[in-house]
């Protein structure tokens, strides 16, 4: 891609923006409306096979009427010689990137509550959430009103492994890093709401000192032991709090990104002492270790101890309870989303953990924690047929 060309007969490309792994942004004149725009060209060397084409199609198709002012949604969606592209509108003051280290408190309360915000709309995102996975200060834009805006979401883990593959990389998740909490460096590595919660702490830790939490290398060291560092500078209590709540080891201990907008907005998160967190005692998720610098990777085992982990009352809408069965009705979500999309891996993944739940907790709270046997007949009706579907069209090959 060079400046000055016209790319698809329409859009004449006039300065390089970024350039990611798989992907090129431009800003870009649109000849038909004179408006300069973002250009974002997945493959821009190679291009992508026909199923990665579609793949992404269908994903631009969930987000096209995700509408948020905290959401920088794709105006529109076009292949040009097997090279997949997005319009998006044009944020002149660019990403928060530029902000590392020299926000101060007002300003770190406007990030944390505008991401958290637009968070929530996809993690609400009927028919099944929207998990962002990369979280990151480069993927939030500056709108033209001052508002934080969450760009580069809807493409789904499978996506990226296409798009890997078609400029030639191996595939390693996706994400950055830098803003990863420790579940994605496990067994299992599906990302979950928490997961988008972590990075958004990360990110916000990088905003006001001017390093990510653990540099380069996010929630690995956290599986090693590592503890979150304190915050320096002249801010808040509350607001050091809200962060290090972001980026707690046990995805179970995170804020919801609901409750992160709402701490943020009222710039009173529920600290320790108050009513709230009578009863409360913190779960323990043993993640991978990384011993000689390989990682070994540990069964993961959810430990909730039921005299402590819930208050004295059965009702799951109090306190650590609630918290603790968002999360888990979130699980459920994914594992059903995985289910129809016909990843059975992930699927039965996410099976294992809320299996384990069920186990310790649904005796006392059948109510609320009995998905797993239903969920495995879904799984098993889905994967009998996929293998249906592959014989079929083998036999029609023939």
């Amino acid at each position: 891609m060079e400046q000055n060309t016209i790319f698809h007969n329409r859009y004449k490309l006039k300065k390089l923006l970024g350039r990611g792994q798989f992907s090129e942004v431009w800003l870009a004149e649109d000849t038909s409306t004179k408006v300069d725009v973002a250009l974002k060209i997945y493959a821009p060397g190679t291009g992508m096979d026909d199923d990665g084409v579609q793949m992404l199609s269908r994903e631009f198709a969930l987000v096209v009427n995700a509408y948020h002012e905290n959401l920088l949604r794709p105006i529109f969606f076009d292949v040009c010689d097997r090279r997949p592209y997005l319009v998006l509108p044009y944020c002149k003051d660019g990403s928060c990137s530029k902000l590392i280290g020299k926000m101060d408190e007002d300003q770190a309360w406007k990030f944390i509550h505008d991401v958290a915000a637009g968070l929530a709309c996809l993690h609400s995102y009927s028919p099944d959430p929207i998990i962002h996975q990369d979280i990151k200060p480069d993927n939030i834009m500056i709108g033209p009103n001052g508002q934080y805006m969450i760009t580069d979401f809807g493409v789904s883990a499978h996506s990226r492994s296409a798009l890997r593959k078609s400029v030639g990389m191996n595939y390693v998740g996706a994400g950055t890093t830098a803003y990863m909490g420790p579940e994605r460096f496990s067994k299992d590595k599906t990302s979950i709401k928490a997961s988008d919660i972590y990075s958004l702490g990360a990110s916000a830790y990088e905003m006001v000192t001017g390093i990510a939490p653990f540099d380069d290398h996010g929630g690995l060291l956290q599986a090693q032991g590592a503890e979150i560092p304190d915050i320096k500078g002249n801010f808040s209590p509350e607001l050091k709090f809200t962060i290090k709540s972001c980026l707690h080891f046990n995805p179970w201990d995170r804020p919801s990104a609901e409750t992160l907008a709402r701490w943020a907005e009222t710039r009173k998160p529920d600290m320790p002492g108050g009513d709230k967190n009578k009863g409360r005692s913190s779960s323990l998720w043993l993640w991978p270790t990384v011993i000689g610098g390989g990682l070994a990777v540990i069964i993961i085992v959810a430990a909730l101890a039921l005299g402590g982990a819930f208050t004295s009352t059965t009702d799951a809408s109090t306190s650590y309870s609630e918290e603790s069965y968002k999360q888990y009705v979130e699980m459920v979500q994914n594992c059903k989303f995985h289910i129809n999309r016909g990843e059975i891996k992930e699927a039965q993944n996410l099976l294992s953990t809320i299996q384990i739940m069920d186990q310790r907790l649904g005796k006392e709270f059948p109510e609320q924690y009995n998905q797993a046997g239903e969920l495995g007949k879904l799984i098993e009706k889905k994967a009998e047929e996929d293998k249906t579907d592959t014989k079929t069209k083998k036999e029609l090959k023939k």
